[in-house]
């Protein structure tokens, strides 16, 4: 703890990946759940991976709140997706609800956030390249 600059209170080190990553991230929100004695998870991974698992399990009113959370999280600070994981989650949720207009509307927006980023790369090789000459 000292080493990683922890200090005493109740802290959870999870680490795998492939195809343990999902058991992983549920048993994480489980324990998290359990020790705070309440549902207020903020950790993304583990709340896209329990709407996915609603999902899975036909829960869908669940599987949303999973995912509006996941989305609240992750745009508290910036719009600017880093990944698109949670809102493809909100529309294959959506999509399971029959609301097909507001599932293609969150898939739309993740093409939208990808072609932002993919330009924004583009714009800085561009830079690059006109620093150059």
């Amino acid at each position: 703890r000292k080493e990683l600059g922890f200090d005493d209170s109740f802290c959870i080190l999870s680490f795998g990946g492939s195809l343990g990553a999902g058991k992983i991230n549920e048993l994480g929100a489980d324990l998290i759940e359990w020790h705070s004695g309440k549902r207020n998870i903020n950790h993304i991974p583990s709340l896209i991976a329990m709407a996915k698992f609603k999902l899975n399990c036909y829960c869908l009113d669940e599987a949303h709140k999973y995912c509006e959370k996941a989305i609240e999280v992750l745009t508290i600070y910036n719009e600017r997706l880093q990944s698109g994981e949670a809102y493809y989650t909100m529309g294959r949720v959506l999509e399971a609800k029959g609301d097909i207009d507001n599932a293609y509307n969150n898939l739309w927006y993740i093409n939208l956030c990808s072609l932002c980023a993919t330009q924004n790369k583009i714009d800085q090789f561009t830079n690059r390249q006109l620093l150059s000459i």
